[in-house]
């Protein structure tokens, strides 16, 4: 989710468009629409929709200093 934080008082020096452009060039537009998406569902008290979790690789930090 994007949310702004923003309060009345600094609402006027602050806009998501920085946030959304970021989002669509570092990871495209779908996932900017994704998260658009599930912020209106939230509003209008639909459910979200969930990305399915990837399996953690494993790690090991012999391999750090091998």
């Amino acid at each position: 989710m994007i949310a702004s934080g923003v309060h009345a008082r600094n609402y006027h020096d602050y806009s998501l468009s920085k946030a959304y452009d970021y989002i669509s060039d570092m990871y495209g537009a779908s996932e900017l629409y994704f998260f658009i998406e599930n912020a209106e569902a939230i509003i209008d008290g639909r459910p979200v929709h969930q990305l399915e979790p990837e399996p953690m690789k494993k790690f090991s930090l012999f391999k750090l200093f091998s």
